[in-house]
C-alpha cells in the first residue's frame, strides 16, 4: 500500500506541475506524503518527494533528484516526464527539449509528444512545435493543450483568424479543458483580440480567465493593457500591480506599471522601474523602448536617443520598436 500511496502523491504533484495547482489534489498528495514521513525504502517515494519540492517551487532540488533517477533508470518515464515539466517551468528550452526528446524515445504518447511540442515552442521552433502538436491530435483529437499550442503558434505567425478558430472550442458546452487550460486559452484569446485593438472582446476574455484564476498574471497584465489603451489609467495600474504581485517575473506587467506611470506623469517612478528592468532584461526591446520614452518625457534627449537606438537594434524588426 505504501508504494501506491507514494505514487498517488507523485501523480497529484505532477498534475499540479502540468496543469497548475488544484488545491484539493495538492492537499491530498501532501497528506499522503505526511503519512509516509518516517518511511524509508518505499518504491516511488523519492519521486513523490521530488515532485512535491517542484510543486512548492524548489525546482533545483527536484531537478537534481529527477536527473539522478533518470540516469540510473533511463527507461523511467515518470522521472523523465517530471524532469521535463521542471525544465519547462524553469524556462530552459534546451534542457526541456533534450529531456522530452528522451521521453518520446521511451514512450510515444500524447503526454510525451506534447511535452516536446511545448519545449520546441519555448525555444522558438514554431514549426517544430506545430508538427509535434499535430502528432498529439492524431493520437487524441480532443487534446486541449495541443489545440491551444497550435493557436499560439498561429498567432505567432500572424494568422489571427486561424488562432481564434482553434480556440473556438472554449465556447462549447462540455469542452474537456481543465480550469488552467481555460485560463491559458482565454488569456491567449484576449491577447489576440488586444493585438487587433478589439478592446471589448479582449476585456471579456481576460475577465473569463480571471473568474477562474483571480491571480493569473498573464490575464491581469492583459486586462491592464486593455484598460491602458482605453485611457483608464488608474484601473490599468491596479491590474498591472496585481500581475506583478502574482508573478514578480512577469515583464509585461512590470512594463505596464511603468508605462501607466508615464501616462499619469509619474516620470521618475517610471524611469526607476525601467532602469531596474533594463538591468535584469538587457536584451528585451520592450524595456528599452519604454525607458527611451521615459527619458524623452523627462526631457533627457541624449539618453532617450541612445535608448531608442539600443531598443531598435535589439528588437530588429519588431513592429512596436520600429514604429517608435
Amino acid at each position: 500500500m505504501k508504494p501506491l500511496a507514494a505514487y498517488t502523491a507523485f501523480t497529484g504533484f505532477l498534475s499540479s506541475l502540468r496543469f497548475g495547482v488544484d488545491a484539493k489534489v495538492t492537499a491530498r498528495a501532501k497528506v499522503l506524503l505526511q503519512e509516509l514521513k518516517d518511511a524509508t525504502d518505499v518504491d516511488q517515494l523519492e519521486l513523490a518527494r521530488a515532485a512535491e519540492a517542484a510543486s512548492d517551487g524548489n525546482l533545483a532540488r527536484a531537478r537534481q533528484v529527477f536527473t539522478r533517477i533518470s540516469q540510473q533508470d533511463p527507461q523511467n518515464i515518470d522521472a523523465l516526464a517530471a524532469l521535463g515539466e521542471v525544465e519547462l517551468l524553469a524556462q530552459d528550452a534546451k534542457a526541456a527539449t533534450d529531456v522530452w526528446s528522451k521521453a518520446v524515445q521511451v514512450e510515444q504518447s500524447p503526454r510525451t509528444e506534447f511535452g516536446l511540442a511545448r519545449a520546441k515552442l519555448l525555444g522558438g521552433d514554431t514549426k517544430g512545435a506545430e508538427e509535434q502538436a499535430a502528432k498529439v491530435l492524431k493520437q487524441n483529437a480532443e487534446h486541449v493543450g495541443a489545440r491551444i499550442l497550435l493557436a499560439r503558434a498561429a498567432w505567432t505567425e500572424h494568422n489571427e483568424d486561424k488562432a481564434l478558430e482553434l480556440l473556438s472550442f472554449l465556447d462549447k458546452a462540455g469542452n474537456p479543458a481543465s480550469p488552467s487550460e481555460v485560463v491559458d486559452g482565454e488569456t491567449l484569446r484576449g491577447d489576440i483580440h488586444l493585438s487587433r485593438s478589439r478592446i471589448t472582446h479582449a476585456e471579456k476574455a481576460y475577465q473569463k480567465a480571471l473568474t477562474i484564476s483571480p491571480k493569473a498574471a498573464g490575464a491581469l497584465a492583459g486586462l491592464g493593457d486593455a484598460l491602458y489603451r482605453s485611457g483608464r489609467f488608474s484601473e490599468a495600474l491596479a491590474r498591472f500591480k496585481a500581475g506583478v504581485e502574482a508573478d514578480p517575473d512577469n515583464v509585461v506587467a512590470s512594463i505596464g506599471i511603468a508605462k501607466t506611470q508615464i501616462a499619469l506623469e509619474r516620470l521618475e517612478d517610471a524611469k526607476a522601474i525601467l532602469k531596474k528592468l533594463a538591468v535584469a532584461h538587457p536584451d528585451d526591446a520592450r524595456v528599452g523602448l519604454w525607458l527611451a520614452k521615459a527619458e524623452d518625457a523627462l526631457g533627457n534627449r541624449q539618453e532617450a536617443e541612445a535608448a531608442y537606438k539600443k531598443a531598435i537594434a535589439t528588437g530588429k524588426n519588431e513592429v512596436a520598436v520600429v514604429d517608435a
